[in-house]
């Protein structure tokens, strides 16, 4: 549901100006008096980020229901995408943060030269906890389908966040990539 005089769609991942199927994911775009008029002084941006027929691009990656109400399931840059699949890295996350070892999880991608991108869970253990990979690995494969589950495990010490503590996905790669 969106603000009176607002529009509110979900479109379809690759081809924006169809709309996403209902309850399937896609990309949250709004058009309305609230939407900027531009990004200052760059009009590249500017055309990356709203479309000639006034569509915002949010980056959100969301769905619909029935009822007209939306749900965010992620980032549009932060989706790994292996082989022909979208894979939602929030929904990974969510999986893993489950495994009794694990204190904080958050998911990024890694290159890979037949799939092209392959998820990688980036693992804090719990204070006393022991985990090894094929361990998470093999947890994920209950409620995972096969080309969601992530290929590697990285345990790490913290994950980079924000100064508000959320955490930096796309610093994952950047700081811990031998």
């Amino acid at each position: 549901m969106s603000l009176p005089g607002v529009e509110v769609r979900v479109a379809d991942l690759d081809d924006v100006t169809h709309d996403a199927p209902l309850g399937e994911p896609g990309e949250l775009m709004v058009r309305g008096p609230i939407v900027m008029l531009g990004c200052h002084s760059d009009p590249q941006a500017t055309a990356e980020t709203i479309g000639p027929d006034g569509w915002l691009h949010t980056g959100d990656i969301a769905s619909t229901t029935d009822t007209g109400h939306f749900f965010i399931v992620d980032r549009r840059k932060g989706m790994i995408i292996t082989g022909d699949y979208n894979v939602y890295p929030a929904e990974i996350e969510r999986v893993v943060a489950t495994h009794p070892a694990v204190a904080v999880v958050a998911v990024g991608s890694v290159p890979d030269p037949v799939k092209g991108e392959l998820a990688c869970a980036y693992v804090v253990l719990a204070p006393g906890a022991h985990a090894t990979e094929d361990e998470v690995l093999a947890f994920t494969w209950q409620s995972l389908a096969a080309y969601k589950r992530p290929r590697l495990v990285r345990f790490v010490d913290d994950l980079p966040r924000t100064s508000t503590g959320k955490i930096m996905r796309r610093e994952l790669i950047e700081q811990f990539q031998p």
